[in-house]
């Protein structure tokens, strides 16, 4: 049975939370069929080609864990000058590359 993992611990072995798994459904570039990972509480690397979703994966773990919209802000690994060119709406709505 894996570890019970605790928030407030200071074992470094079981304290904080692990993601153990994340499903992504009509977000950004990932549409028409479930996408998963599951890192089952592991670290990851994430690699893949030039504008294969990589930042859409992390902006949508960004939208379950920054509670605010207005601190969220997507697209922050493109380097692109003009912030705010990604939002939820765009992404629920399919939306990707240059519009």
């Amino acid at each position: 049975m894996p570890a019970q993992y605790d928030l407030f611990t200071t074992n470094p072995g079981t304290s904080g939370y692990r993601l153990n798994y994340m499903e992504l459904f009509n977000w950004g570039t990932f549409h028409n069929k479930v996408y998963r990972i599951e890192p089952r509480g592991n670290n990851s690397l994430l690699t893949g080609a030039n504008a294969s979703g990589k930042s859409t994966l992390i902006d949508a773990l960004l939208t379950l864990l920054v509670p605010a919209k207005k601190d969220r802000f997507y697209n922050q690994s493109s380097g692109n000058e003009k912030k705010g060119d990604r939002t939820e709406e765009t992404y629920v709505l399919g939306n990707y590359g240059n519009m």
